[in-house]
């Protein structure tokens, strides 16, 4: 298994100046082996794309900037010189692509492994293919199947694929198969 990147965290205080940066942010901010060379440069532009945002209400609680997946929360601190106060911690992880695969895993909870058994036959690979790739037996393959199907409400594989292509087009403006979701059928609610 892959080591996870390891997180971040910045503390700014309400006027944006830095309380504290590990490494992991100073590193993303600079983009160099040297981070601490370049930081002020770093977190002036980090400021300048988020404090507009924060002022006007607008930064959502997870954002992407360069090139990691950022959480940030904003809370009061009465144990600060001055008095209370609003300090904004940033939490910064690796960046995440959200694929329609990836949100049918979330939506049914499925496994990591169902997801990438999912990913797998939406593609088209047979169970057998689908064993191979994953480097499973054939018969784990189709247990992977089944309880992507139970979790997903189907009994079939053509009934699984017509889920998913009804999900992906109800997703997309521009989709030219786009149909209406019965959410009644599928348990999805608007």
């Amino acid at each position: 298994m892959p080591a996870r990147a390891p997180l971040g965290f910045l503390l700014l205080d309400d006027g944006f100046a830095p309380i504290f940066a590990d490494t992991v942010v100073r590193t993303a901010l600079t983009g160099t082996a040297n981070p601490e060379l370049d930081f002020d440069a770093g977190l002036a532009q980090f400021k300048a794309t988020i404090e507009p945002l924060i002022r006007t209400g607008q930064l959502r609680s997870e954002f992407e900037f360069a090139g990691g997946r950022w959480r940030w929360s904003a809370f009061s601190c009465a144990c600060c010189h001055g008095g209370p106060q609003m300090l904004h911690a940033f939490v910064l992880g690796p960046a995440t692509e959200v694929t329609y695969v990836t949100a049918i895993a979330s939506m049914y909870r499925l496994t990591p492994r169902e997801a990438e058994a999912l990913e797998r036959y939406l593609a088209g690979l047979t169970v057998k293919e689908v064993g191979a790739q994953m480097q499973i037996s054939p018969s784990t393959a189709k247990t992977f199947l089944r309880s992507i199907c139970g979790k997903m409400g189907v009994t079939s594989r053509s009934e699984l694929m017509s889920r998913v292509l009804n999900f992906s087009c109800s997703a997309s403006f521009d989709c030219p198969f786009r149909v209406a979701l019965n959410p009644v059928r599928t348990g999805l609610e608007y």
